[in-house]
């Protein structure tokens, strides 16, 4: 199978490719075309024009500012997991960075892309969500701020225009020596998750959580944040019972609406409730996980 006929367009500004944007009928961004281009082959997608943007390198970047994290929406997956300032500053993106697809895909896919592509098991989307970040949108009529919780319009559609362009990922960073896990879990090694749950977490110094922040993929269309689990531990000296009780708060949450619950891999053939299941024992996992690194050790329960 072919793709459909398109023409194709390689700006070389981001003006440039905000102008095209505007004026062609049906026309969709190229980031890093891991997502994109077997959509296109498959015919699950078809556009009239495609614009690249990789010859744009104002939109590869990755800084620190006042305590916030930038990342370019064109910045490469691999380039993110091989950073130092990333390893630094906010180590459980390389932790998710470590389980998506392989190095030849990891090399070409960006933040961007898997960010527009919206898949609900895309794990930057989580890491997103765990940090409340925001999502900087331009067009030719100026730029505007969405809120991650506010991201998904639907079922792997973002909440922009059709002449809107991610432009650039912003999240307050995390204070240093936090406690951070990302676990997930997927029929294979590096194949699409089923269900992954993300955790930060800081302590006060006398055996109890300071912060915490907790998040689920792949029960809805965006990441569930757990936020009654985070409103039980804050505060609270941890233990086994108590992250359990926190993880069951998985099961009140709301799964895929009905039309999109058999929809494409890896969704299709897993049940309901096999994914409440495995988000309530991923979520246990990695609270325990960051708690033993917020606390500075490798492994054991908590006390």
């Amino acid at each position: 199978m072919t793709i459909a006929a398109f023409s194709y367009h390689d700006p070389t500004s981001l003006p440039e490719a905000l102008q095209l944007l505007e004026k062609l009928d049906d026309a969709k961004p190229l980031a890093g075309g891991q997502s994109l281009v077997p959509y296109l082959f498959f015919r699950m997608q078809r556009h009239r024009h495609l614009i690249d943007l990789n010859n744009i390198p104002e939109l590869s970047y990755c800084s620190t500012e006042q305590g916030f994290l930038r990342i370019g929406a064109m910045a490469r997956q691999r380039t993110l997991l091989e950073s130092k300032l990333i390893g630094e500053v906010c180590p459980i993106l390389q932790d998710a960075l470590h389980l998506i697809g392989h190095q030849a895909t990891r090399t070409l896919g960006t933040i961007g892309g898997s960010l527009c592509n919206m898949d609900p098991s895309a794990e930057l989307f989580g890491v997103a969500a765990l940090h409340n970040a925001t999502l900087r949108v331009r067009s030719s009529r100026g730029e505007r701020e969405i809120g991650v919780s506010d991201w998904a319009e639907t079922f792997m559609k973002p909440s922009m225009a059709a002449d809107e362009m991610l432009c650039e990922i912003r999240w307050k960073l995390w204070p240093k020596g936090h406690g951070h896990a990302f676990q997930e879990f997927s029929k294979r090694h590096h194949d699409y998750a089923i269900v992954a749950s993300g955790a930060l977490m800081t302590h006060d110094g006398n055996g109890k959580i300071k912060q915490v922040s907790l998040m689920v993929i792949g029960l809805g269309i965006k990441p569930t944040r757990l936020t009654e689990a985070e409103e039980m531990l804050t505060g609270k000296a941890p233990t086994a019972e108590l992250f359990a009780k926190a993880a069951k708060s998985v099961r009140q949450y709301e799964l895929f609406p009905e039309e999109f619950a058999n929809q494409g891999y890896p969704r299709r053939f897993v049940s309901a409730q096999f994914r409440r299941h495995l988000g309530e024992v991923y979520a246990r996992r990695v609270m325990e996980a960051a708690w033993q690194r917020a606390i500075g050790q490798e492994a054991g329960g908590p006390k």
